[in-house]
């Protein structure tokens, strides 16, 4: 379990903040990974229309989330973590629409987030999420 702490925007009426973080499978980092935040708490005043918030980690591990339309950033909450690696980085259409080709290198053990054991809150001023390990 971790908890971030982020700085706050406002776009859409939604306060948001920024959120960062690194995501490494053993010793490699995870290029490619792909991390989406879950609500955990059911909040009225927000409309997920274009999917949770959610990043493609690069090369290195590193990764920005996002939550489209409310911009860079994520509403603040409590949220479950669920990361999935595929084969291939998605383009962004891929991304959009899933790649039927693409095989989960992490053979799906936090893809669930029904069973995913990651957590986040946000809340605060921008922070980055603690190093995700993964075994």
């Amino acid at each position: 379990m971790f908890a971030v702490l982020c700085g706050c925007g406002k776009t859409h009426d939604v306060d948001v903040v920024p959120v960062t973080g690194k995501v490494f499978f053993g010793q490699q980092p995870a290029g490619g990974a792909v991390i989406v935040l879950h609500p955990s708490e059911v909040d009225p005043a927000i409309v997920w229309t274009h999917g949770y918030p959610h990043g493609v980690a690069l090369d290195d591990g590193t990764f920005q989330l996002s939550a489209p339309p409310f911009g860079e950033g994520v509403p603040l909450g409590k949220y479950v973590v669920t990361i999935t690696w595929p084969d291939r980085v998605p383009g962004a259409d891929a991304e959009e629409d899933g790649d039927p080709e693409a095989v989960d290198r992490l053979e799906g053990r936090w893809a669930d987030p029904a069973q995913s054991r990651l957590t986040a809150v946000v809340e605060g001023p921008e922070t980055s999420l603690p190093q995700i390990q993964l075994r």
